[in-house]
């Protein structure tokens, strides 16, 4: 697991300068990778490979990056893991491996299948990039789903005329070059208070682009790609593949017990590894079955890990999962740490939000993420197995349910019924700091939209959805974040599943987890990721997933059945609930103050990005006790956070 970053210029340039920029990145980097440092340049072509290294397999420098192929024709750098790669060994049948990495095969494959070949036998997270010495010819490319990030476009130094292709891990890489004036993707903030992540393709960073999972790019030297005209993504993997085998498997025990036995063969490629290894258990059904499998196959106690919140009280509602975890723990006899969490822990955390995620981003259970992964690392562990993408395969989501429900009941509803409905939820009357205001005002919004799908989806998805324009740049409100309809699927329930998958699950669960078990120097690996596993969800028939046959929809019912044989039923006899923090009760409270700063209107009016008028009134509601609006202060919140942090290293650089 690794950091990786690259440039490439029009012309011939001096050693001294492309050694500045690639050092400059490596160490933006550093993080992603503690353990090393590599580069390569070409000075006749103008182009340099920056790598830091977090060191997980072959811990020797014969893994070291970047890397040449066998015929010294390929150099590569890589950020991630191929599970399968023991599997590609003794397919490609060669005897004269230099080292044990993942990363040799990888490569050897490359040169010998071609880009597209190799990548589809690879089972695996990745990010890539790759020069070609004879054809002059870059190729980039990511991983299936978008477990590791990979981002690139033409960037503009200053003193140099011309444009320079980049490509990074991490847009740090590229703002530590201090001749690189940052600039504003106004679509990108746009998508980013709607939802709380920016949306591939986009970045933050206006013509930087997030290149999509299952693509690559390959650019040659003549073929002017340096011209306005961007380089055309290639998808190598394409969801809608794997999709469309909805419900081939009729027999559902039969399709049940080779999804077993498949995650099984997954989970035990995916704890090798030549350092220590540990795995997240948090007490829900995803990483409670992840574990359950994991210790099965070890003679030895494996390590598991979870959060505890000793300081809860004080009449706030809060989700945590810790004492259930403790339990499982023990039925299953791990050797279990609970990484206790307290308000000050939680809180000191918050003003390095910017840091660890180098584009704006809100889900707030980013703080608990990061905290359970920095104190996993200060275990002396280096990779976890977690559950993540459960929830998108197998229907885990409230919104999986309730979602295409609502559509199917109240579509054909006089809409002055729904929006008569949406107004007596509305009006319930909750406790002020209730977690549940949230999930009301998203109930409400979706009932307001049961005519059509995709607004549906993208109500629920929403931040806010009102009509008020937050934004001083005019963002456009109607756009949907996915068009539901198009999706090819047999019900409305995987329909959900699916825009998830696309989009949910790359933009924001996933770089939840990668930003922060990368800036802690910690691997974390998610087991349902694997193609194979996904082939078999997509496989099994919807009621396999969402089972309705005793009215009450029972979610990840396929999952349920396989845990069972491992754990009792009653220890998950209780609602999904996970980890949520009393942001709400925290605004009024300890963070009231550092919340008003950011706020303030002279400083809104100052940066010209936020309505300060409006802010003001959703602020101020919110002191009044309306909590419905939590979600999208944070995301305001959040965003001042990033563009004062940014703002800060303009000036350092200056």
């Amino acid at each position: 697991m690794c950091g990786i970053a690259g440039l490439w210029f029009q012309s011939e340039i001096k050693e001294e300068v492309l050694s500045k920029y690639g050092y400059l990145m490596g160490d933006a980097l550093l993080n992603r990778g503690p353990d090393g440092e590599g580069f390569w340049s070409d000075v006749n072509n103008g182009i340099i490979f920056s790598h830091r290294r977090l060191s997980i397999r072959d811990l020797t420098s014969n893994g070291s990056q970047p890397m040449r192929s066998h015929d010294n024709n390929l150099i590569m750098i890589f950020n991630g893991e191929i599970y399968n790669f023991e599997d590609l060994k003794n397919e490609l049948n060669f005897n004269n491996w230099r080292s044990y990495s993942d990363t040799e095969v990888l490569l050897f494959a490359i040169q010998k299948w071609g880009i597209q070949k190799a990548l589809k036998k690879c089972y695996g997270m990745f990010a890539l990039a790759i020069w070609d010495i004879k054809l002059k010819k870059l190729t980039i490319a990511r991983d299936r789903f978008g477990e590791k990030p990979l981002y690139w476009g033409h960037i503009k130094i200053n003193n140099i005329k011309e444009s320079i292709f980049a490509f990074t891990s991490d847009l740090k890489a590229l703002w530590s070059i201090p001749e690189i004036r940052k600039e504003i993707e106004y679509s990108a903030f746009s998508d980013y208070l709607k939802y709380g992540y920016v949306n591939a393709p986009k970045s933050i960073h206006k013509n930087i682009f997030q290149l999509l999972p299952g693509h690559f790019i390959e650019i040659k030297s003549n073929d002017g790609f340096y011209s306005k005209n961007q380089p055309e993504p290639i998808c190598w993997w394409d969801l809608n593949e794997v999709t469309n085998r909805c419900h081939s498997y009729q027999n559902l025990d039969e399709g049940i017990y080779l999804l077993e036995e498949t995650l099984s063969k997954v989970i035990k490629q995916q704890q090798i590894a030549d350092v220590p290894t540990a795995s997240f258990l948090s007490g829900g059904i995803d990483s409670s079955l992840i574990t359950a499998m994991l210790q099965k196959q070890n003679s030895k106690r494996i390590k598991t890990f979870n959060i505890s919140f000793p300081d809860h009280g004080n009449g706030e509602e809060i989700f945590n999962e810790g004492p259930y975890a403790k339990k499982i723990a023990n039925h299953l006899g791990t050797d279990h740490t609970e990484i206790p969490l307290s308000y000050s822990e939680i809180q000191s955390v918050i003003p390095k939000l910017p840091f660890i995620y180098s584009e704006p981003f809100s889900d707030s259970s980013q703080i608990a993420t990061y905290l359970i992964c920095q104190g996993i690392k200060s275990s002396g562990i280096k990779v976890a197995l977690g559950g993540d993408g459960a929830d998108e395969l197998f229907g885990g989501y409230n919104r999986h349910v309730f979602g295409p429900l609502i559509y199917k009941k109240f579509k054909k509803v006089n809409p002055y019924i729904t929006k008569a409905m949406s107004n007596i939820l509305k009006a319930l009357p909750l406790n002020k700091n209730s977690l549940n205001q949230e999930k009301i005002r998203k109930l409400s919004n979706a009932l307001r939209k049961s005519r059509n799908i995709n607004e549906i989806y993208d109500v629920i998805l929403s931040s806010y959805s009102s009509n008020n324009r937050i934004s001083k740049h005019h963002e456009d409100m109607s756009s949907y974040l996915i068009d539901i309809e198009k999706i090819n699927a047999p019900t409305d329930f995987e329909k959900f599943m699916i825009a998830d998958t696309i989009s949910y699950l790359p933009n924001d669960i996933l770089v939840k987890l990668d930003r922060a078990s990368m800036y802690c120097g910690l691997e974390a690996r998610s087991p349902y990721l694997d193609e194979r596993v996904a082939k078999i969800a997509w496989s099994l028939d919807i009621s396999a997933k969402i089972n309705t046959q005793n009215k009450k929809p029972i979610r990840k019912w396929a999952l349920k059945k396989i845990l069972y044989n491992h754990i009792p039923k009653e220890y998950f006899d209780r609602p999904k609930s996970g980890f949520s923090l009393p942001i709400a009760s925290w605004l009024r409270g300890p963070l009231k103050e550092w919340a008003q700063d950011l706020l303030c209107s002279n400083l809104l009016d100052k940066q010209e990005f936020l309505c300060s008028s409006i802010v003001k009134k959703i602020w101020q509601s919110h002191l009044d006790g309306n909590s419905g609006n939590t979600e999208l202060i944070w995301t305001i919140l959040m965003w001042q956070s990033w563009i004062i942090n940014q703002e800060n290293i303009n000036s350092n650089q200056n």
